[in-house]
Parts: structure tokens; C-alpha cells; sequence
């Protein structure tokens, strides 16, 4: 064995961020979209069975004591099982308002916190419960079905139905709604980070209002993003800060409501999206007012609602709280502009007040229309969840409604579909025919949807049609997953990668982008009618768009190779810190030293630059370079931030331009044997008793193999160091970072 040194202690390069999803996001069409929250949810959150969930109190006064704690919010002190299994020391208290204050009967709202004595309790990764007792919805499903509903476009909660008991006693049904913490936001996010805030009156604020809880009157402006001034105090009363990663989090949402309230409507168009995330907005807003949501930002316009503040974005987006109160028969005549009229709803007064973003807003109202608003399907949804749960409800003894009522209650949810469709309907702008647009899709040198490597001329094209004329076309496109959209103008005039004018194929080419870029985009389609109606496809935009990603180029010659590599190592060898870990040997085919400086090593094709390698990392001649796939770059420079699957993965080798120079996909693999180049260098892999770090071709080293444990002190060092744990007889070779030869031993 060979030992190269470099004198120059280095940190672990960072590598880009990988285009994994945020678990309520996934890839479909075969890759070529990605959508989210339209997955059925599974686990904790499945609504296709009813969990039982028992509360055990040890103190005969358990009632007692939930109800003196209320007020403070004091966890009591319970045990609970779930499917089978015991979560001892949990946290149990009433939640709710009106749901707690106005209800006279034991059908009360639980918050769970299984962490309350445990920090590592959860359930499926959830550590808090929230069981409501669906007050005032006499169908026990509002929630549940309003959520599975607007989940498909818009941040919502996962929601389904348990059946709890206490000490017991059966308690009846109840509908399990997810916290909307940094867990909620992880699944739709890349960062949890941000700001999260209720639009509510803190706990213990007392604002000098007559109204309940301290607060001020419903839509009165208090928490509706409206400008309240520039000292912080004014809005403390009336946010509920719950997380926040970013230093003076309120300063971020006094400049927010000043640019919002403050900017005049010709200039919100190109200002607001600086500070808000417009779209998740009109989403948010338009699921809240087609399905007449009571609690809500468009209907309070101060409480009821969430929002948060992407630290990767820097902007603002909102999402729903509380739908025991949706589908109700009094608001269906809702217009879809509910309250944009009045000031002190900005985020309706203000941005449906922009042409562009009323012609979007409208464009998402039409789709909510499409895709939820169908009443054979939401029937059908509706009647499996009776199945469900209508025994349970006719024997639950403690809900403060009839049985009768839970039956009318299922048909006032089927004839709001049915009634809500009609209305929206009759509105002249709801009803505006809008340009259609289809066949959207990406063209590599010229080829549908073929494959992207770096320098490859990309087109995107659509074809787009309205009776009334096409006003203007435009790409709007992404290079992250959380990369805001960028807009670019479509043709249809035989220029830009438009194959022919006046065809209604519009067509635009993309700038240059390099190897392992993300490209996510959607297209617009404006119509020269009077409204200028808007059209979008994917028609989930911005929660649903076309991806691709760009590829590297492959080399055609490969002076480092990948070698060697063991995916199941379960013992047979050690890494310098005596740990078992699956390893990848890398062999430099040259008489030269490489550094391997700015190579990078991967075992994600939607990441190929997962692990950079720094300076100082250098293969010498005909050499060999083991590369440990432990996740622990702690250990040294030699240790990936990835691990290998024994099921079968792929490995990816590029050099400092992302030209990839070697790769291998490989299938299951046999624990304690490598796979392993044959002739050494050049051939295909074999499984079989490994050859680590050494040539290929020859005697298998079946036997363990103890990697030595070899230190520079000091490090990083001066003029003179020392070399700690070497065996004797040990050829040593000393580089300077650059690569270049320092000394040599033999």
C-alpha cells in the first residue's frame, strides 16, 4: 500500500443542492412534471381506515384538571396507544375557542404532545396530535374533505379520522388534523426555516378590545397584512409568531404590508412579487372563497390563516387554518371577489386590483372549478368516508349533534357542490372563455423530450388557440425547485426557434444553461379579448410544471476510473476510524499525478456534483484512491456525503468542467464482495472477493482488512510535522496542494 499525504488541512467542499422533493411534492409523466400535494396521504394521516387511539389519565380528577389548565395551555400529564403501541409520558390539553367556550358537553378538541416528556416520541415522524371534536359540523368530515380537496392546489394540512377513547370509554369520532409547524412546512418546502406566523392574537395579549380573547373586530385590519406602522409592538398583538430562523422576523412583515398597502396599484405588479409569492396567494384565496370558508383570511381577514416567509425566496406566501366552517349554504352566493372591495382585506383589496394578477386569480378559480368541483367524483368521496365512519357517529354518546343531522349534513355538503358550481357560473367573469394551450413540451436539438446535455439547443414550444386572438404567449421558467419563475415572451413569427410564422405554434429558446441545472417552467397564454384572459398549462401552476434537467457531457477518453466498489460491507473492512462503511475505489490510468481538485463524485443523476473534492486530494500514478460512502465528512476528505444501496444504484464520476468521465449502474449486490473492473481499469464489473486498493487483476484479498490510522501533527502544519500511527516499511509520498511532488520514500 501507497500512502499520499497533503500538507494542507482543507474542509469538505459543499455540493449543490439535490433536486429531491419535499415528501408533498413528486416527478410524473414519466419525469417530465412534478406536482404537489395530490398523493393520498398514508400512516398517521391515512383516511382510508379509522385508528383507534386511546388516552389513559392516571388521576381520577383528569377532567378537572384539563379544564383548569386550559386557559395557560398546561400539558397533563397521559399515556396513549396507537396501533398497537404504548407512547408512555405524553402531554394532553382542550384546544380550541369557540369549539371549547360555547360547548357544553365533553365532546371536547385534544392537542397531543407525545413529546412532552420524551424529545424523540412520534408518531410516523409526527410529534403532535391535534384530535377536533367538529363543532358546528354535523357532518364530522368538513375538514378532512376541505383539506383532501385544496391540498391539490395550495399548502394544506393532512386530515383524517380517529376513533379515540378515554380511560376506555368511548369517545367517539374525530378528525386527526396535522400541526401546521416546521414538520407541515418541510413536507412542502425546501426550508423550514422561515417565519412561520398565525394571524392571531397571541396567547396573554390583552389589546384594550372589548371583542373575545382581547382581539379587535373580524376584518378590522389588525392582521390582514395591513399596514399598522413601523414599530414591531403593533403587530405582536396581534400575530402569533410560532418559528422563525431568520434574525428580526418582524421587520420582514412590516416591510411586507408597507410595500403592499403603500405601492400604487399601476406599480404592485412589479413590486409585490418581490415580497409575496403572488401565486400560492391567489391560490389560497381562491380555495377559501369557492368553498365558502368561514374561518378564513377572505372572510375575517384577521385570524384563521398562516403565513410564511421563505428564507430560500425571500417572500411571503399564506395558507389555510381552521375549515371546521366550509361548505356552508349561506356562502354560496360568495362572489369569487368576496370582499375585495374593502381595505382592510389587502391581500384581495390590493392584488386582485392588478390586471394580470385578477386575470390569474381567475385562471385558478376556473381550475378549482374543474378539478374539485365535480360532483359525481366529490360524492363519491363524501359517501366512502360515511362508510367509514357512520356507525361510529350514530353510537357516539358525547357529540352535541343528532343523528339526523349528520345525515342532512352529508347532502348540504353534496348540494354546496352542486349549488357553489352554479353560482361561480353565473359570474360574467368566471364564466369568460379563455385561450387554450396545449401540446407544451421541450425540444433537444430538436428532438420532443429528448435527452439535455449541456450545449444542446433547447426549445420550448406549445400551441395555443382563441377565437378572440393571442395577445401574447410567455415561458415562465426556473433553474432550482425553489428558484422563483422567470418570464420570457413566446413567437409565433418563424424567429426565436419558431418553426413557422402565424401556425399557433409558439416557440422561444432557452439561454444557455450548464450541466446539472434544473429547469421547471409552465407556459401563459394571454388572450386579446377585452378582459385579456388568462390561461395556464400545467393548469396547477405554479404547484405543478414541466421539468427537465440538464446532463453532462460524457467523456470519451478516462484517465480516472471508477474501479472498484462495495455496497454491503458488513465487516470484511474498516476505514481509518475503524468503522464498517461501503466504499468506492477510484484508479488513475496515467503515468501522472491528477488532482483530483474540483472532480466530483455522485450517486444521484439529478445531483452529479453531490461531493466536490477539495484541494489537496490527488491520485499519483497508476494509483489508487478509496473513497468511503459513509455520509461523514467529519472524518476526513476521503469520506462522501452519500452512502450506496445494496439493492442497486448508480455512481457517477466528472471532472472539474461536469463532463462526466466514468459511471456504473449496478444492481443488487452480495454482502462483503465487491464488484470490480476486469481486466483492472478497462473491463466490466464482476462480483466477487474484493481487491481493495490494489490492482484488479490480481490475488483476491478475501481476508479482513484494517485500513491504518494515520495523523500530521500538528495540522495543518508548518515547516515540520509528524507522522502519528504509520507502519514501518510504509512508501510514502508527500504532495504540496497543488499536486505537485514533495517527497518521496520507498
Amino acid at each position: 500500500m501507497r500512502l499520499i499525504l497533503s500538507l494542507l488541512a482543507v474542509a469538505i467542499a459543499g455540493s449543490l443542492r439535490a433536486q429531491s422533493l419535499p415528501s408533498q411534492w413528486h416527478y410524473a409523466d414519466e419525469g417530465r412534471s412534478m406536482r404537489a400535494g395530490d398523493l393520498l396521504s398514508s400512516g398517521l394521516y391515512d383516511e382510508s381506515v379509522v385508528k383507534e387511539i386511546r388516552l389513559y389519565f392516571s388521576s381520577p380528577s383528569y377532567w378537572t384538571q384539563l379544564t383548569q389548565n386550559y386557559t395557560a395551555k398546561v400539558d397533563l400529564l397521559a399515556r396513549l396507544t396507537y396501533d398497537g403501541v404504548t407512547y408512555d409520558s405524553i402531554g394532553v390539553r382542550f384546544k380550541g375557542q369557540t369549539s371549547y367556550k360555547m360547548n357544553t358537553s365533553q365532546k371536547k378538541s385534544f392537542n397531543i404532545t407525545l413529546d412532552f416528556v420524551r424529545p424523540d416520541q412520534n408518531i410516523d415522524g409526527y410529534q403532535t396530535l391535534n384530535l377536533n371534536n367538529s363543532w358546528t359540523d354535523p357532518s364530522f368530515m368538513r375538514e378532512v374533505l376541505y383539506y383532501r380537496l385544496i391540498r391539490q392546489h395550495t399548502p394544506a394540512a393532512q386530515a383524517n379520522f380517529v376513533h379515540l377513547f378515554i380511560n376506555d370509554q368511548d369517545w367517539g369520532i374525530y378528525q386527526n388534523v396535522q400541526q401546521l409547524n416546521k414538520d407541515f412546512l418541510k413536507e412542502w418546502y425546501k426550508s423550514n426555516d422561515g417565519i412561520n406566523l398565525r394571524a392571531d392574537v397571541p396567547d396573554g395579549t390583552t389589546t384594550g378590545s372589548p371583542f373575545p380573547g382581547g382581539g379587535a373586530m373580524w376584518g378590522d385590519g389588525t392582521a390582514g397584512i395591513n399596514y399598522l406602522g413601523s414599530d414591531s409592538t403593533s403587530y405582536k398583538k396581534y400575530y402569533t409568531l410560532k418559528s422563525s430562523g431568520i434574525a428580526q422576523p418582524w421587520q420582514k412583515l412590516i416591510e411586507a404590508a408597507r410595500i403592499l398597502n403603500n405601492t400604487p396599484i399601476v406599480n404592485l405588479e412589479a413590486e409585490a412579487p418581490k415580497m409575496f409569492d403572488i401565486d400560492k396567494i391567489l391560490w389560497h384565496l381562491a380555495s377559501e372563497i369557492v368553498f365558502g370558508d368561514d374561518d378564513s383570511y377572505a372572510y375575517k381577514g384577521k385570524m384563521d390563516y398562516y403565513l410564511y416567509f421563505d428564507p430560500i425566496t425571500q417572500r411571503w406566501a399564506t395558507y389555510d387554518y381552521d375549515a371546521n366552517s366550509t361548505f356552508l349554504t349561506e356562502h354560496v352566493t360568495w362572489s369569487p371577489f368576496y370582499n375585495a372591495g374593502k381595505v382592510n382585506y389587502p391581500l384581495l383589496n390590493k392584488l386582485l386590483a392588478v390586471p394580470a394578477f385578477r386575470q390569474r386569480y381567475l385562471a385558478h378559480v376556473r381550475t378549482i372549478f374543474n378539478d374539485l368541483l365535480n360532483e359525481s367524483e366529490t360524492t363519491a368521496l363524501i359517501d366512502g368516508y360515511d362508510k367509514l365512519i357512520r356507525d361510529m357517529v350514530f353510537a357516539d354518546t358525547k357529540k352535541t349533534t343528532s343523528n339526523t343531522s349528520y345525515t342532512s349534513g352529508l347532502n348540504v355538503l353534496k348540494n354546496y357542490i352542486k349549488n357553489r358550481k352554479a353560482n361561480l357560473l353565473s359570474n360574467t367573469e368566471v364564466a369568460v372563455k379563455a385561450p387554450a394551450i396545449t401540446n407544451l413540451r421541450y425540444l433537444s436539438d430538436g428532438v420532443p423530450f429528448g435527452t439535455v446535455t449541456e450545449g444542446n439547443t433547447i426549445t420550448i414550444t406549445c400551441d395555443v388557440a382563441f377565437a378572440a386572438g393571442i395577445k401574447e404567449v410567455n415561458l415562465f421558467f426556473g433553474t432550482s425547485f425553489s428558484a422563483t419563475f422567470a418570464s420570457i415572451p413566446m413567437h409565433d413569427d418563424g424567429q426565436y426557434g419558431d418553426a413557422q410564422a402565424g401556425d399557433g405554434i409558439f416557440s422561444v429558446i432557452l439561454p444557455f444553461l450548464p450541466a446539472t441545472t434544473f429547469v421547471k417552467y409552465y407556459a401563459e397564454a394571454i388572450g386579446n379579448d377585452t378582459a385579456g384572459s388568462r390561461t395556464y398549462l400545467p393548469s396547477g401552476t405554479e404547484h405543478e410544471c414541466m421539468v427537465f434537467q440538464i446532463g453532462a457531457k460524457t467523456a470519451e477518453a478516462r484517465s480516472v476510473v471508477i474501479n472498484e466498489f462495495m455496497a454491503a460491507n458488513t465487516g470484511i473492512i474498516k476505514d481509518d476510524a475503524g468503522e464498517t462503511e461501503d466504499w468506492i475505489e477510484l484508479h488513475n490510468t496515467t503515468d501522472d499525478f491528477i488532482n483530483l481538485a474540483g472532480y466530483s463524485i455522485s450517486d444521484s443523476k439529478d445531483n452529479l456534483t453531490k461531493y466536490t473534492f477539495p484541494q489537496g486530494v490527488t491520485i499519483g500514478p497508476k494509483g489508487y484512491l478509496i473513497i468511503w460512502a459513509d455520509e461523514d465528512g467529519t472524518q476526513g476528505i476521503n469520506h462522501a456525503n452519500f452512502k450506496l444501496s445494496q439493492a442497486g444504484e448508480s455512481i457517477f464520476l466528472l471532472d472539474p468542467a461536469k463532463v462526466i468521465i466514468d459511471s456504473v449502474s449496478f444492481g443488487q449486490q452480495t454482502a462483503n464482495k465487491s464488484s470490480a473492473r476486469k481486466p483492472n481499469g478497462t473491463g466490466n464489473f464482476v462480483i466477487g472477493d474484493h481487491t481493495f486498493n490494489t490492482n484488479n487483476d490480481g490475488t483476491s484479498a478475501s481476508q479482513d482488512y484494517q485500513i491504518p490510522t494515520v495523523s500530521i501533527v500538528p495540522n495543518p502544519a508548518g515547516q515540520y510535522f509528524t507522522l502519528q500511527g504509520l507502519q514501518q516499511q510504509t512508501p510514502l509520498t508527500i504532495l504540496d496542494e497543488n499536486g505537485k511532488e514533495m517527497l518521496k520514500t520507498t
